[in-house]
């Protein structure tokens, strides 16, 4: 169970243990879905009177990756999300879970699913370093010259903006995509004081 604040990467992590299960092991039947996906399948499948196909397709699963489980809801959809759990840890399958909160933090589902999923092991992902929120930018700006090689950021400018940017790495993607945006369309070269524009409207906004 792997819970942190948004933007700290836990989709990123789901996928990577995905792909790194695959480079492994690559006949191994992997799948991957949000709390929300999952609710939604299971939602038809009992329209349809399908709800039995709709377990039987986890019995071939090895591992089982449920990302945004804080919004899992529906007692139906629980029970069923309980059943499927307990179908592939009987079976020696492996289930991964992301979420915003802690297992006892997620007030929708009941006690028992509470206690269940914290029964396994919970990690948090911290907040982003400085070096790590600065290798983040860098790759940012690296992605933007793929097609604008001319593009640039300052040395400074960048070491200003990881210093300023501590929330996640969706803002520190943001800032980097509205420095690109003004030096795209107003031909304005990247100073201290575009950027200190950028982190007032991030930070502030």
């Amino acid at each position: 169970f792997i819970h942190s604040s948004v933007g700290h990467g836990k989709t990123h992590l789901l996928h990577a243990i995905a792909w790194e299960v695959k480079r492994r092991t690559p006949h191994a039947q992997v799948l991957y879905l949000t709390a929300e996906r999952f609710r939604f399948q299971f939602v038809e499948a009992v329209k349809n009177q399908d709800a039995m196909a709709f377990k039987e397709r986890f019995r071939a699963i090895d591992m089982l990756l449920i990302d945004d489980l804080e919004f899992l809801q529906g007692e139906k959809t629980e029970l069923e999300f309980d059943h499927i759990i307990n179908m592939l840890l009987d079976g020696g399958r492996q289930l991964v879970v992301a979420s915003a909160r802690p297992p006892n933090q997620l007030v929708r589902l009941n006690d028992r699913m509470r206690s269940r999923l914290g029964r396994g092991l919970v990690t948090e992902i911290g907040a982003l370093d400085y070096d790590l929120r600065l290798k983040i930018l860098e790759r940012r700006v690296l992605e933007k010259r793929v097609t604008n090689p001319s593009f640039e950021i300052p040395r400074d400018a960048l070491e200003m903006l990881a210093d300023k940017l501590t929330e996640s790495g969706r803002e520190l993607e943001g800032a980097v995509t509205r420095l690109f945006a003004t030096w795209q369309y107003m031909h304005t070269t990247i100073t201290a004081e575009v950027v200190h524009s950028v982190i007032h409207e991030l930070v502030n906004g």
